[in-house]
C-alpha cells in the first residue's frame, strides 16, 4: 500500500513538473547562480502557508549576495503541501526569497526575504496569494513606480516592492492579488499612470497600459453607519461643471453638464481613479450612492494634493423633501412642475445681484399635489414650482424633515373667442411666449414663462400669463392658422386681459413663381422676428409654380431646397399681409447661380463660377431690398387647393 502510495505522489509530481517547467518568472532575476559560502550548512525549512495550499507545488529559492539588488535563481523544487506545509532546503545565512505557486492557479505566495537560519526551523507566511505588475512607460526620464492603493494600514512586509527593470520599463511585485489600485509614476509637469488590465496569466503576471496626465486622485468611498444592505445602488463618481446658456450669461439659473475635461475609472466598487489631461479650474466631483447624501468636491482641491495620497470620503445618510403644492384655500394641484435647486457659492459676486442656482431635479405634483426629491445633501435648497393656469412661486427650503406647502401666486389672465370663418372653434392651441428681448436679458427666465391652453367647446380660453417681462399671446398653429397679440410687460397689465374675438381666417393664398425649378421645392420660414417661427413647404401645382399657404401673416423668408442642397432665390422675403385678395410672386435665381446651373447644363466641367462683380452685387442688393409687395400681382380666385405640408416648427 505504501509503495502504490509513493508510486502515485512521484506521478503526480512528475506531471506537475512537466506543466510547470517553461512558466516564467514573474519578478526579474540576474543571469547565473551565486554560489553558497564555503562549508555552510544545509538546513531544512519548514513553511507553513495561512492561506489555503494543498497538493503539488513548485518552490522557488531565490537568493542574493550581499549589497546587491538583484535576486538570482538558487533552486526550483516541486513538492507536495501536506497539510498547509511545506519542507525546503537551503544553505545557512544566505539572504533568501522564497516563491511558491501551483499549476492551474494564477499568484503566487512570497515569504522573505530572510536569512536562512543555521539550523531547522518553521517559517509562517501569513500573506495571500500576490501577483506581479508590469508596465511601460512612454519615455524614459520618469520618477520611481509605486502601488497606491486604497488601504490605511501600513505594509506589514516588504511587499509590494516596485522598480525599474529598464530604462523604461517596470514592475511592481508582490501586489495582493485581488487589491484595486493604480501604478504612478510622477516626473516634472507630467504624472504617467497604469491601470490593471484585470488578467492575471498563470504564471502571476499582470499587465499595465500607461497613460499620462496632468493630475490624478485615488477616491475612496465609504458609509458613515455602515454600509447600505445588499440591493443599494453602488456608489458613484461623476465630474460636473455648471452649463450656463452662451446667449444669457446674465442668467442666475443654470444647469449641470458633464465635465468631459476630467476622466473617471471605477477601479472597483468603492475605488474610483481621478484624472484630468489638463489643468481643471471650475467644475465638482460628485459622490454618490443610493439612500445616501451626495458630497460635491471642488475640482481645484481634488487635484492639489499629490496623487499617491488616496482621498477617502464618508457618505453620509441622506436628507429628503417632501410637499404639497396648492392654489391656497385647501385646492391642491396636480401636474405642477415642481424644480429643486441648489445654491452656488460665488464670493466674487455683487452683493445687489441675486446669488446662482444650479437644478438639481424636477418632477411633477401628483393627483394630491404632492412632490418628493430623495438622496439630499443637508444644504438650503430653493423650490420653484409652476402651473400652466394655476401661476408660479419660489421658495427657500432646509431639508428639515417637516412638509412643505408650496402655494401658488395667482397670476394674471388672457381672456378671448376664436372663431374661423365665422364658426366656433374648440381645441385651438393658446399660448404665451415671452418677448424674445427681454428673455434675453432676464437672469431668470423662469419669471417669463407663460401658460398654455387650449379654447372649450364654445371657443373660448383664459390662459395664465407670465409674472414678469413683456409678452406674446399666440393663438392657433400652423395648421388651422395663427394670430399673435403684443402685450406690455406683466407688471403694468390688468388681472384680466380680454382679447376680444379673434379671427383666425387664413391669409390670402401665395402662387410662387420660379422657372428652371426642376427637382426643387421651395420652403418658407417665418414670420420673421417672432418666437416659434413655423418652416411651410409649398405645393408644386405646376412645372414653375408653387402653392403656399402660411399660417399667419408677416415677413416670410424663402429657399429652394434642390435635393441635399439649399438654394437663394430673388427676392428672399415676402410679406403676407392679413387680410385681402390672392397673391402672386414671381422669383428668380440669383445672377451667379443662374450662371452656374448654365455651365452644369452645359456638361463643360464646371463646378463654380467666379465671384460676381461690384455692379452685380450693387444690382443684388437693390433687388433683396425692394418690397415684395412691387413683384406681387393680382391672381384670379380659384379652388382652395390642399393645404401645404408642415416640415417643422
Amino acid at each position: 500500500m505504501r509503495t502504490a502510495l509513493a508510486a502515485l505522489r512521484i506521478l503526480i509530481l512528475a506531471t506537475f513538473a512537466s506543466a510547470v517547467q517553461d512558466r516564467p518568472m514573474p519578478l526579474s532575476i540576474a543571469d547565473g547562480r551565486n554560489a553558497p559560502p564555503p562549508g555552510a550548512p544545509v538546513v531544512v525549512v519548514t513553511v507553513r502557508f495561512s492561506a489555503a495550499v494543498s497538493g503539488p507545488v513548485e518552490v522557488v529559492r531565490l537568493d542574493r549576495a550581499a549589497l546587491t539588488r538583484r535576486w538570482h535563481l538558487a533552486e526550483i523544487a516541486r513538492t507536495m503541501a501536506d497539510d498547509g506545509r511545506i519542507d525546503v532546503r537551503g544553505p545557512a545565512a544566505v539572504e533568501t526569497l522564497l516563491l511558491v505557486r501551483q499549476s492551474g492557479r494564477p499568484g503566487y505566495l512570497l515569504d522573505g526575504p530572510f536569512r536562512w537560519p543555521v539550523q531547522p526551523a518553521t517559517y509562517h507566511v501569513s500573506g495571500g496569494w500576490r501577483r506581479t505588475i508590469r508596465g511601460r512607460t512612454l519615455q524614459a526620464g520618469s520618477g520611481t513606480p509605486q502601488w497606491v492603493n486604497a488601504s490605511e494600514e501600513a505594509p506589514r512586509d516588504a511587499w509590494p516592492a516596485c522598480e525599474w527593470i529598464t530604462d523604461r520599463d517596470w514592475e511592481c511585485v508582490g501586489v495582493p492579488l485581488k487589491e484595486a489600485g493604480i501604478v504612478l509614476s510622477e516626473a516634472p509637469a507630467r504624472l504617467s499612470y497604469f491601470e490593471p488590465t484585470g488578467a492575471v496569466d498563470e504564471s502571476g503576471v499582470e499587465t499595465a497600459a500607461c497613460r499620462t496626465a496632468a493630475w490624478g486622485r485615488l477616491l475612496v468611498i465609504g458609509f458613515a453607519g455602515g454600509a447600505p444592505a445588499g440591493g443599494a445602488t453602488p456608489p458613484a463618481v461623476v465630474p460636473r461643471r455648471m452649463q450656463a446658456p452662451r446667449a444669457r450669461p446674465q442668467s442666475v439659473r443654470l444647469g449641470a453638464e458633464l465635465d468631459t475635461r476630467v476622466t473617471v475609472d471605477r477601479l472597483s466598487p468603492r475605488i474610483f481613479w481621478v484624472t484630468a489631461t489638463q489643468p481643471v479650474e471650475d467644475g465638482w466631483v460628485e459622490l454618490m450612492a443610493g439612500g445616501r447624501a451626495p458630497v460635491r468636491l471642488d475640482t481645484r482641491e481634488v487635484a492639489a494634493a499629490p496623487s499617491s495620497v488616496p482621498l477617502r470620503i464618508d457618505l453620509e445618510p441622506a436628507a429628503r423633501l417632501a410637499g404639497t403644492v396648492s392654489a391656497g384655500r385647501g385646492v391642491v394641484v396636480k401636474g405642477a412642475d415642481v424644480l429643486l435647486y441648489r445654491f452656488v457659492t460665488d464670493t466674487g459676486r455683487a452683493e445687489k445681484r441675486p446669488p446662482k442656482r444650479i437644478l438639481l431635479a424636477e418632477t411633477r405634483s401628483g393627483d394630491e399635489g404632492e412632490f418628493r426629491f430623495e438622496n439630499l445633501a443637508v444644504e438650503r435648497y430653493e423650490l420653484v414650482a409652476m402651473h400652466t393656469a394655476y401661476g408660479r412661486v419660489e421658495r427657500v427650503v432646509d431639508p428639515d424633515g417637516q412638509e412643505i406647502d408650496l402655494t401658488l401666486q395667482r397670476p394674471s389672465y388672457a381672456i378671448g373667442r376664436v372663431l374661423r370663418d365665422g364658426v366656433v372653434t374648440p381645441g385651438v392651441q393658446v399660448s404665451v411666449l415671452p418677448d424674445l428681448a427681454a428673455y434675453a436679458a432676464s437672469e431668470d427666465v423662469t419669471e417669463f414663462l407663460g401658460g398654455e391652453t387650449t379654447t372649450g367647446d364654445d371657443g373660448r380660453f383664459s390662459v395664465a400669463l407670465a409674472p414678469r417681462g413683456a409678452m406674446e399671446v399666440r393663438v392657433g398653429d400652423a395648421q388651422v392658422g395663427m394670430r399673435r397679440f403684443q402685450l406690455g410687460a406683466a407688471e403694468t397689465l390688468a388681472r384680466v386681459v380680454d382679447l376680444g374675438t379673434i379671427d383666425l381666417s387664413p391669409p390670402p393664398a401665395v402662387t410662387l413663381v420660379l422657372e428652371g425649378a426642376e427637382g426643387c421645392d421651395l420652403l418658407l420660414t417665418g414670420p420673421s422676428g417672432r418666437p416659434g417661427m413655423a418652416v411651410v413647404r409649398a405645393r408644386r401645382i405646376g412645372p414653375a409654380m408653387f402653392d403656399a399657404r402660411v399660417p399667419e401673416p408677416g415677413r416670410w423668408s424663402i429657399v429652394a431646397a434642390c435635393g441635399r442642397q439649399e438654394r437663394s432665390v430673388v427676392p428672399a422675403f415676402i410679406d403676407v399681409p392679413a387680410a385681402g385678395p390672392d397673391m402672386s410672386v414671381r422669383l428668380s435665381w440669383p445672377l451667379n447661380g443662374s450662371v452656374e446651373r448654365d455651365m452644369k447644363r452645359s456638361n463643360e466641367g464646371y463646378r463654380s463660377c467666379s465671384a460676381p462683380s461690384a455692379f452685380v452685387r450693387k444690382f443684388l442688393a437693390a433687388m433683396l431690398a425692394s418690397s415684395a409687395e412691387s413683384a406681387a400681382t393680382s391672381a384670379p380666385s380659384h379652388p382652395e387647393p390642399a393645404r401645404p405640408e408642415l416640415v417643422g416648427r
